[in-house]
């Protein structure tokens, strides 16, 4: 036999050992390649997968917080509304129990006015992991809680001309000019010539842009209801021979009506719409029944709801309605005589069921005091503002005075900027310890007075220190003093603002 050895008249070249292993390995780097496909498509699954989660997560981080700002704001009389409103918002926002989700909202110990709300998913989506058994969870909690507006103008149980060194509660008429001292309730910013009074509306009268109907709302915050608390009003008609209401606007003897109204605030103190009224209480003008002595309003019974109770004053709308109600409010507990009481610790009469009253919004101040120096309490800041900026806004203030200082709870002058912040001009800005209210102005248009600030918006503006805690300890109150040529007589409208929102997301 012939070994075969040529093709086509050659000779066939013998394959060499590293040719036939080059050949073989085409073979394993298809394993190989392979195999890392395999790897490389877990790894690619697996960060696909780790990015859905984060992105569910974050969304349920979303849902529990917008369910717990929602929620927190019917603490701490209505928890079932407060669960069903958080329910409602993780519905809304696509997260429903069941198919793994589910979620609880409870109160947060030591503070009714914290509310947390905890979102679970057991079994978040997978596209590629489930092929080694992963069960990914995610768990997410948002806590929500709310300061009360701050109170302003008493620490006390009472708000009168006695207890606050020479201030009284006024409401103006809706038919008088803003640049009487009420910067809500009057319904027009400039209304009389300089020649005088021409009636109300007025041939140039202009509409007061700060003008509401809501009136000016003062709080009574019941601590116990272990007797009842009766709300009273002093000198709650507007009458001309009261021994406070002096001050007739216009020649026109004022035909106005003051209302009372009692309502239940403790259920949600932020959303004052659905509060139930309690009773109204009409003092109509003239009415001396209510001249010169205290009359009851309404009695909280015992056992009762604590919590805040409000009290809106509101006046008659008509073209004789230009007097000055000046009155005052005080709560007494039991069925006995009036006790003043404190809600500052470190007072001689201090009780911890005392039912405290102050202004909610505005407080419309009647400042009347035989002295030439007055000091008034002005707010109640707590601890938690450290660092944030208090704004004091005075309207219409200091006609005829000499100096407005702002006190820090310690009782020392504090240095404050100060500026007009309404759409008229000229603007006045400053900074300092003390502001100078004399002096004369342009006088504006239609008005009566050329005082500096006559019918003008001036806020005072502090930075709260942020060792506030260490710096005045359990004292809140902050001061206004004013200083006169003579007695103080100053009807004006105080209204404070402390930045930062009252509804606020919380670490705890």
């Amino acid at each position: 036999m012939t070994r075969r050895t040529r093709r086509n008249g050659k000779r066939r070249p013998r394959r060499g050992l590293f040719e036939r292993r080059g050949r073989d390995e085409r073979g394993y780097a298809i394993v190989l390649i392979a195999g890392s496909m395999t790897v490389l498509l877990g790894v690619a699954g697996f960060s696909i997968d780790l990015g859905s989660w984060y992105v569910r997560a974050s969304k349920m981080q979303n849902a529990a917080d917008a369910a717990a700002t929602a929620a927190v704001v019917y603490l701490p009389g209505d928890y079932a509304t407060a669960a069903a409103t958080a329910t409602a918002v993780l519905t809304k926002n696509g997260f429903s129990d069941g198919n793994g989700v589910s979620h609880t909202v409870t109160n947060v110990a030591g503070n009714q006015h914290r509310i947390k709300v905890c979102l679970d998913d057991t079994k978040l989506k997978t596209l590629f992991t489930n092929v080694v058994g992963a069960h990914p969870t995610a768990h997410k909690c948002a806590v929500s809680e709310y300061e009360l507006p701050v109170p302003m103008g008493s620490p006390l149980n009472e708000m009168d001309s006695a207890s606050l060194g020479g201030i009284w509660p006024a409401i103006n008429g809706t038919c008088t000019a803003s640049e009487d001292g009420d910067e809500i309730n009057s319904k027009y910013r400039a209304m009389f010539p300089a020649s005088g009074y021409n009636g109300c509306p007025g041939t140039t009268s202009q509409p007061n842009p700060l003008h509401t109907t809501d009136g000016y709302t003062y709080d009574v915050q019941v601590s116990s209801t272990a007797t009842s608390t009766t709300i009273e009003v002093y000198d709650g008609a507007y009458s001309s021979v009261s021994t406070i209401d002096t001050d007739n606007i216009t020649p026109v003897t004022p035909t106005m009506n003051t209302y009372y109204t009692i309502t239940d605030a403790t259920l949600t103190p932020l959303d004052t719409s659905d509060d139930p009224v309690l009773t109204t209480v009409t003092a109509a003008s003239q009415d001396n029944t209510f001249n010169s002595t205290w009359r009851a309003l309404y009695t909280i019974p015992a056992g009762a709801r604590v919590g805040r109770y409000g009290v809106t004053v509101t006046t008659s709308d008509n073209t004789a309605s230009t007097g000055v109600n000046f009155f005052g409010l005080r709560a007494r507990q039991g069925g006995g005589g009036f006790s003043q009481c404190s809600t500052i610790p470190t007072a001689s009469n201090y009780s911890a069921t005392c039912p405290q009253v102050f202004a909610q919004d505005h407080l419309g101040v009647g400042a009347k005091s035989s002295s030439s120096l007055a000091t008034f309490s002005l707010v109640s800041i707590d601890p938690s503002y450290a660092g944030h900026k208090m704004m004091v806004n005075l309207f219409d203030p200091g006609e005829g005075g000499k100096t407005i200082q702002l006190l820090d709870p310690n009782g020392n002058p504090i240095s404050f900027s100060w500026a007009t912040i309404d759409d008229l001009s000229p603007t006045y800005s400053g900074s300092g310890t003390s502001l100078d209210v004399s002096g004369t102005g342009s006088t504006l248009p239609n008005r009566k007075s050329n005082s500096k600030f006559n019918d003008r918006l001036l806020q005072l503006t502090v930075t709260l220190p942020s060792t506030y805690a260490a710096t005045y300890g359990s004292k809140t109150w902050w001061s206004l003093r004013y200083s006169y040529s003579g007695s103080v007589s100053d009807r004006t409208t105080w209204d404070i603002e402390v930045t930062g929102d009252p509804v606020r997301l919380v670490t705890g």
